[in-house]
């Protein structure tokens, strides 16, 4: 789906809602950096791919999340949306 323009827009959205920051360090996220994308409730604990339920984070965070079992949450919204 990432590569499809519907795909696109949902990743561009999420990015944009965050303030292009990374809610784990707080640093932009741009291509340099590169990103995951992180559901908060898990596929398998019914968690869905809904905007509401990811959270764009970079590489290495995303490994934190995973390998510290931290909990993560949407940050608060952007200026403006």
């Amino acid at each position: 789906m990432q590569g499809s323009p519907a795909g696109q827009v949902k990743w561009y959205r999420l990015w944009w809602s965050q303030d292009k920051e990374c809610p784990v360090c707080n640093n932009r996220i741009d291509r340099e950096s590169g990103w995951r994308v992180h559901r908060i409730v898990q596929k398998s604990d019914d968690g869905k791919d809904s905007r509401s339920n990811l959270v764009m984070v970079h590489p290495n965070c995303h490994k934190r999340i995973r390998s510290l079992k931290l909990k993560t949450a949407k940050p608060a919204p952007a200026r403006g949306l």
